[in-house]
Formats: C-alpha cells, sequence, structure tokens
C-alpha cells in the first residue's frame, strides 16, 4: 500500500512502494530502508528523499535533518560538530543532497565518511564502534541515513554497497504530461489544448528538469497565462537554442561585460545586487560559454550577445 507522503509525486512506483514498506516498518520498529537515491536531475530524487524523510521522522518524533548542498560541502571543513550531534543522538533522520560533493582528501570529511561506513555495515548493527576519539553504536530501527547523487561513480563503494540503491527511471510520454501540467498550474498557467501538452512535456525528454526551466525561465518571462501551440514552439526554441536558467542579476553581469572587459572588483562596484551569488553567477555564465574569463577579468561572448539581442527584441520583462 502506498503511504500518504508520496501521493503528490508522478512516477517512480517501485522506490514509492519500498519506501512506504519502510515507513510502516517504522511504525513497528522494523528494519528501516537507508536510501541512496540514484538519477539524473529532474527525476524526483529530492522529493522522495524529503517525503520519505520527513514521513519517518515524525513515525520516530524527530525531525529530519537536511544537511549540505554542493556548495555547503566546499565550504564545510570541519564536519565534527555535525557528526557529534549524529553519534549523540539516540534517534535521527539524516539526508545529504549530492553526497558525491564532500572531499575525502580532508580529514573532517574523511573522519564522517567512515562514520557512514562503520555505521552502515550490518555487522555493526547495535554494537559500539569506534570513530577517531569517539564511540558510536547505530540502530537501523531508530536511525536513517538518506542520500542522494547524480554521479553514482563518485560515491564511495563501501557506503554504496551498504545502502538501498534506488536507481530512479526515466519517465514516459503520461507521466510527463502529469507533470507539465501540474508544474503550469502551480505557475497560474494553463494550456489551450492537449496538443500543446503533448509539446511541452515533449522537451522533458524523460525528466522534469527542462519542464521546469521551460515554465520558470521562459513562459514566466513573455507574462503570459494560456500557453497556446505557437508559444510552446516559440518557448521549446528558445530552450534548444539557449540556455534557460538565467536570472535577472546574471543578464545584467552578461550586459556590464558587453563593450568592453572588466575586473571582478569593477563588477561588483557595478552589480552590488549579486553579493552572495557573484561567484555562482560566474561560474554558471562561463560554464554555458556565454562569458570568458581570462587575464583577470570578464567579457560577454558572441553567444552572450546573441543572448541578450535574443531576450532584448522579444521584450521579456524581468
Amino acid at each position: 500500500m502506498m503511504h500518504p507522503a508520496f501521493e503528490h509525486i508522478i512516477g517512480q512506483t517501485n522506490a514509492k512502494k519500498l519506501l512506504s514498506l519502510s515507513i510502516n516498518s517504522a511504525k513497528n520498529e522494523g528494519d528501516l530502508v537507508q536510501p541512496l537515491f540514484f538519477g539524473e536531475a529532474g527525476l524526483g530524487k529530492t522529493e522522495l528523499a524529503r517525503s520519505y524523510g520527513n514521513a519517518v521522522a515524525e513515525e520516530l518524533g524527530v525531525e529530519m535533518i537536511e544537511y549540505a548542498t554542493p556548495k555547503d560541502f566546499r565550504l564545510v571543513d570541519d564536519f565534527d560538530p555535525f557528526l557529534d550531534r549524529l553519534i549523540g543522538d539516540p534517534k535521527f533522520v539524516v539526508y545529504i543532497d549530492e553526497c558525491h560533493e564532500m572531499d575525502f582528501k580532508m580529514p573532517s570529511h574523511a573522519k564522517f565518511n567512515a562514520y557512514l561506513r562503520k555505521a552502515l555495515d550490518r555487522q555493526n548493527t547495535g554494537k559500539l564502534f569506534q570513530i577517531a576519539d569517539r564511540v558510536s553504536d547505530y540502530d537501523r530501527t531508530k536511525k536513517v541515513i538518506i542520500l542522494a547523487t547524480n554521479h553514482p561513480n563518485k560515491v564511495d563503494t563501501a557506503i554504496r554497497s551498504r545502502m538501498n540503491v534506488i536507481n530512479l527511471s526515466t519517465y514516459n510520454m503520461k507521466q510527463m504530461k502529469e507533470i507539465a501540467r501540474l508544474i503550469l498550474s502551480k505557475n497560474d498557467m494553463e494550456v489551450d489544448c492537449e496538443q500543446t501538452l503533448d509539446r511541452i512535456a515533449s522537451c522533458g525528454r524523460g525528466t522534469a528538469r527542462p519542464i521546469v526551466k521551460l515554465v520558470m525561465d521562459v513562459f514566466k518571462l513573455m507574462n503570459i497565462s494560456t500557453v497556446d501551440n505557437a508559444i510552446a514552439m516559440s518557448g521549446l526554441q528558445m530552450l534548444d537554442m539557449y540556455p534557460a536558467g538565467l536570472d535577472s542579476n546574471e543578464v545584467k553581469l552578461l550586459d556590464v561585460c558587453k563593450d568592453q572587459k572588466y575586473t571582478r572588483m569593477q563588477i561588483v562596484s557595478v552589480l552590488s545586487g549579486l553579493r552572495g551569488t557573484f561567484s555562482e553567477s560566474i561560474a554558471y555564465l562561463i560554464q554555458k560559454n556565454l562569458l570568458f574569463a581570462g587575464n583577470g577579468g570578464f567579457k560577454t561572448t558572441v553567444k552572450g550577445r546573441k543572448y541578450l539581442k535574443y531576450i532584448d527584441e522579444e521584450g521579456f520583462v524581468w
């Protein structure tokens, strides 16, 4: 029987059945699934992990700990306080996204990895084991570790072999249409006919991420509420020709660097609104070949200038 926690999630039936059984086991103090979600972006890893984690946490009477995004991993050089918490808590549910981003060359990261290895080893269930100068145990009826990644080959082999690996499948066309309709509805949009919905769903190519980008980065910029075939085709063309995902600050950054090469400090002084997202914006624009970095400065590429020209001609409102 499917648990209500997954009612809002489209597709991934096998994963939802396994996780539902585990949630029911939590009620009876049974062995819990320790899932490692594999799958490319847009297949529901995060939503499944959060839904499962929150449901199990409710049964155990604790709050789910959602720890670390990829950016957090690169910034955190000391996992010890977090590790102390896990060792000290008699019950916990912890979710770590993009787990492959942990850097085991860093001593604190390596120590945390060693904890995961020993905790997830079934031979250590209910036994005490040593982690550096700490003594811990792991009760699989009261503690759950949830990991997710779209780079399974980068995950530590020992950890991978000790978890319940859930490899998410791509969506079929029927599911893609359900997802497209849901995303449009959440953004106060509707489609004029099934053929239009087919066009939007087809851009996903089996995952939801392109549809999210189409709605958030194209249709919303067009300032429309009803999507017809012509708008859908225009949106799909833009999604294919240009990288979706730019926010207004990133477009401003491209525009500032359009006519001459600016240093980092010059850009920061001009675009004070970027602040904390500045480095991420730079990295994204360079990755998409919209911005060039060299000789200590930045300059918009030919492709970047074409992108600016396109959105200017379309009259997008930011």
